[in-house]
């Protein structure tokens, strides 16, 4: 039951580090902004063998889900050994199969992902990314936006997409993926040596860890949290710069 909990608050906590980081947005909404819901589909995944089919070519392993209401998860006893780049390779197939495009011409905004303390060593469980393409029309600008949200542990995969009408402000900045020299895993593992693994040490494990990077949030670079599952102790953040590998304690 207590791996089920932790297994549960990883997407939570993944959720939690993308509000504090883009509470310091510089992008501010006006009142008469517009937000379209336009699509929302999940879809059904066996975590075990995804990446390995769609290496192979295979995109038939994607089965989206009606029931409502949605059925219960089932959760993966079996960690995966996900990376960055397979999180990213998952979603460009996901955005294929859910919105027919490619991601050709979309733009990233954000990325995150999440797992427990004790597969720290084996790679991310859940990951989200969320794409954007933004049209000039008149005096109001169009951004339509994709989400994808990708969930080993529960099997599932989640995708939306929403228009977003707002007044002009100019080009809405996007993370450039070429020019991130330091991955997701090499900035934790920077996170480790600088604090992370003698909390995790201190927590015996007993935590979850969430990193995040976005084009317009506060923090510049990598914001890695370390979340121990009783909530009365304290949490650890860091700040990791993604061309340089320099960080910075939060607290």
């Amino acid at each position: 039951m207590k791996k089920q909990l932790l297994k549960r608050d990883i997407l939570n906590i993944l959720l939690l580090i993308i509000v504090m980081s883009a509470s310091g947005c510089q992008w501010i909404t006006l009142e008469d902004e517009q937000r379209i819901e336009l699509d929302d589909k999940r879809y059904t995944i066996n975590s075990t063998i995804l990446l390995q089919s769609l290496t192979q070519g295979n995109k038939d392993v994607f089965t989206l889900r009606t029931a409502t209401p949605p059925a219960t998860l089932q959760w993966s006893p079996i960690s995966v050994p996900w990376k960055q780049a397979d999180l990213f390779f998952i979603a460009e197939a996901v955005h294929q199969v859910a919105s027919g495009q490619s991601l050709d011409g979309w733009k990233l905004e954000r990325m995150s992902f999440g797992t427990g303390c004790e597969n720290i060593s084996v790679g991310w469980q859940v990951g989200d990314f969320v794409f954007f393409k933004t049209e000039h029309l008149s005096d109001m600008d169009s951004r339509l936006v994709h989400f994808i949200g990708i969930d080993s542990l529960g099997n599932v995969v989640d995708y939306s997409s929403k228009q977003e009408l707002y007044q002009s402000f100019g080009e809405y900045p996007s993370l450039d993926l070429t020019k991130i020299k330091i991955s997701a895993e090499q900035a934790l593992q920077i996170a480790e040596s600088a604090g992370g693994s003698k909390f995790r040490i201190n927590n015996q494990d007993n935590c979850r860890v969430a990193i995040n990077i976005e084009s317009a949030g506060k923090y510049k670079g990598w914001y890695i949290a370390y979340f121990p599952t009783d909530e009365n102790k304290q949490s650890f953040h860091i700040i990791v710069n993604e061309i340089t590998g320099r960080y910075i304690i939060i607290w």
